[in-house]
């Protein structure tokens, strides 16, 4: 009996392992298909392209899942156009909700007749016409006694300070004007608006009112115009004063409004009177 010869060829150097028993004219096992593009889950690690030499599995799940979109991108495109085009669109975003305007400014306005009140002071020593009954206010410091009185209207304020020492204050009273502007430009650089608008000497003259010398000083601090006068009355100082808010506003737009102003102050100004 002759036993067929066994094929004992030898594997290429690289790709070891069990030798196939496959006759060399026999046909592939399954038809139209290319054997090169099966792989061999062999000893070695990874997946192994018989033809096109190693691969990890990684790689080759992700080549599939590239081709499987690719392939999908059409359709995934139609639909949204078809979603487009059905009028389902996304629900409008919540309008925020809009900041009130901001207060309109104050605005000076003359006070009207009937307004006017005749003020006389605790000690009865003067009498002046405020636009209203004005509030007092008392401080006490070492040798002098300052009492204040003051009215708040619509963008304005009159106030009259009186100062009582205990020594005559007439003889010095250019040196307290001085010192006077000195503590202005204080007050001035705390109001509001002064860094935008600092401290500005307008006018400064002597007066006479009331059988009194003294001084009058106007000024522009912040958004505020202020006239100011200084009477000296041996251990008292007087002062009168009034003043505008929103002064940049006033001069730029408000001609009228600065006219009104000049009117009150010096009707304010011409009722002071000593007793």
């Amino acid at each position: 009996m002759n036993l067929p010869k066994v094929n004992r060829e030898v594997m290429p150097q690289g790709r070891r392992g069990r030798q196939s028993k496959t006759p060399q004219n026999a046909r592939p096992r399954v038809a139209g298909h290319d054997l090169r593009g099966f792989t061999d889950r062999g000893r070695y690690a990874g997946d192994r392209d018989v033809y096109r030499g190693c691969e990890s599995r990684v790689e080759v799940e992700i080549g599939t899942m590239i081709g499987i979109t690719t392939k999908l991108l059409p359709f995934l495109m139609m639909g949204i156009c078809v979603f487009s085009v059905s009028g389902q669109t996304p629900p409008p975003s919540i309008p925020k909700p809009s900041l009130p305007p901001p207060p309109k400014p104050a605005i000076f306005s003359a006070p009207k007749p009937s307004e006017i009140e005749e003020f006389t002071s605790g000690a009865g020593n003067f009498k002046i016409s405020f636009p209203g009954k004005p509030q007092t206010d008392i401080v006490q410091k070492i040798n002098l006694f300052i009492t204040t009185y003051y009215l708040y209207r619509e963008g304005s304020r009159s106030m009259v300070r009186v100062t009582e020492a205990t020594t005559d204050l007439s003889a010095n009273s250019v040196e307290i004007t001085k010192n006077y502007e000195k503590r202005l430009e204080e007050a001035a650089s705390r109001v509001s608006g002064a860094s935008t608008y600092p401290l500005k000497l307008v006018s400064e003259r002597d007066i006479k009112m009331s059988g009194l010398v003294g001084k009058e000083i106007t000024y522009e601090a912040g958004l505020q115009f202020t006239k100011l006068r200084i009477l000296f009355a041996g251990k008292i100082i007087y002062e009168l004063m009034i003043d505008v808010t929103n002064w940049p506003l006033l001069k730029s737009s408000h001609k009228d409004t600065i006219v009104e102003f000049e009117k009150e102050s010096d009707r304010f100004f011409n009722s002071f009177v000593l007793k």
